[in-house]
């Protein structure tokens, strides 16, 4: 909590520091949604693997495609947030969405496959890029 405005000589620095501190609270709770669907998908990817039919050839074919894109997506989030050039705005939300496609397609591959592995290493990778793009404060230098 910061202290009331009045007491400080400076309060237009406290007024945008509150600004930026209610705006990084809103976007860690669209992230930490993004996040709770990952965490879903992996739960998702550990129940559909044990109900899995075999499959044949062709459907594991499939399966190693769905793990290309999976991991092309996960190229182009990264891109995208540098693209954008900083931590906020749409360009992190679409970098967030795209890893929740991610660790999806790794519940996907983990029905095709019959072995969870697949999708819980794709979950945990997207869930590596949530938190490292994760929103923080980042207050300029006062010296």
């Amino acid at each position: 909590m910061l202290p009331d405005d009045s007491r400080f000589p400076n309060s237009e620095g406290l007024a945008a520091a509150r600004a930026r501190a209610a705006r990084v609270r809103s976007r860690s709770r669209l992230a930490t949604a993004f996040l709770s669907g990952t965490v879903i998908a992996a739960i998702a990817a550990v129940g559909l693997a044990r109900d899995a039919p075999p499959f044949g050839r062709e459907i594991r074919a499939a399966a190693v495609t769905l793990t290309l894109l999976a991991a092309i997506l996960l190229l182009v989030a990264s891109r995208w947030r540098k693209a954008s050039g900083s931590r906020e705005g749409s360009g992190l939300w679409l970098s967030f969405a795209l890893l929740e496609a991610v660790a999806w397609i790794g519940a996907v591959v983990a029905r095709l496959t019959g072995d969870a592995r697949h999708g819980l290493l794709l979950a945990a990778s997207a869930a590596i890029g949530m938190f490292i793009r994760w929103p923080r404060a980042t207050f300029p230098n006062s010296d």
